[in-house]
């Protein structure tokens, strides 16, 4: 084995030890917690015996659970889509037309994600009170469309600055306008980031709080906003919050595995395009 690839091996080590130590290790003690008495939780570690779902059934009762996951699975599933569909259009025109208008679009796209989105609560609050979707799923997925799409877009367009701009001519001698361009041409070559941004920004709507708790009142629920409501002054119900938040981690192994397919499928495809490195 090569000494550079011995250090690869060592490092990738590494990284996995750390990851287990400090992510995948509280996240496994915390959705065990959902299924362990109070008892077994204070002693730090359960008997077989000790492992309950009294947890969920209290939860069930308390809360409204059909509500909350089918709200904030509309929410996140809906805006994620809203916000790539505006985003593709906007980071294409911003690569290919610049301009003054271009970098205005992709300076504000970044301002947007630089201020604190509790600086822009009051403001948004107002405009959804005048409109009329305040406390209304609309106005959140609206909402979380609009955001996202900035960040998709910043994300976006310096991908496709690199893109070849002999495939636009190539395109508009086909006949194809510019739209046409990026669905037919474009789109193909990017559908690997395009769907780990429409990840991205599932799971940034899915555990998004500040606008949710601002902008709703009882009609709309969702599962961050609804975990808020666990804790009091005097009591913080442990084992039900490890209960909703173990419901709230459900999307994230499937992005993951998501993002993983991605990444072995677009490496795989590397390899068929580019030539092997000849072996010294």
């Amino acid at each position: 084995m090569r000494p550079e690839t011995r250090v690869k091996v060592v490092l990738r080590g590494m990284t996995l030890i750390i990851l287990t130590l400090f992510v995948v290790g509280p996240l496994s003690w915390f959705v065990l917690a959902g299924f362990m008495t109070r008892r077994a939780a204070l002693r730090g570690f359960p008997w077989l015996s000790e492992l309950t779902l009294e947890h969920y059934r209290r939860l069930a009762e308390r809360l409204p659970l059909g509500q909350l996951v089918g709200d904030t699975t509309m929410l996140a599933s809906v805006s994620s889509l809203l916000a790539v569909a505006l985003a593709l259009p906007c980071a294409y025109f911003i690569s290919r037309q610049g301009g003054r208008l271009g970098r205005t679009l992709y300076a504000l796209c970044l301002t947007t994600w630089l201020v604190p989105p509790i600086a822009l609560s009051l403001q948004v609050y107002l405009w959804m009170l005048q409109i009329g979707l305040y406390d209304s799923l609309p106005g959140l997925i609206a909402l979380h469309a609009v955001l996202h799409s900035t960040l998709v877009i910043f994300l976006l367009t310096p991908s496709l600055d690199v893109q070849p701009r002999r495939w636009d001519e190539s395109a508009w001698l086909d006949g194809l306008s510019g739209l046409g361009a990026l669905r037919r041409v474009h789109l193909p070559a990017l559908r690997h980031l395009v769907t780990g941004l429409l990840a991205l920004a599932f799971l940034r709507s899915w555990n998004e709080l500040l606008f949710a708790s601002v902008l709703t009142d009882s009609r709309v629920r969702t599962l961050p906003l609804a975990m808020l409501g666990l804790t009091t002054g005097s009591r913080i119900e442990w084992g039900e919050i490890s209960a909703l938040g173990t419901i709230g981690l459900a999307p994230v192994p499937l992005a993951l595995a998501l993002v993983l397919g991605l990444h072995l499928a677009a490496r795989s495809s590397a390899r068929r395009i580019l030539p092997e490195e000849p072996v010294p």
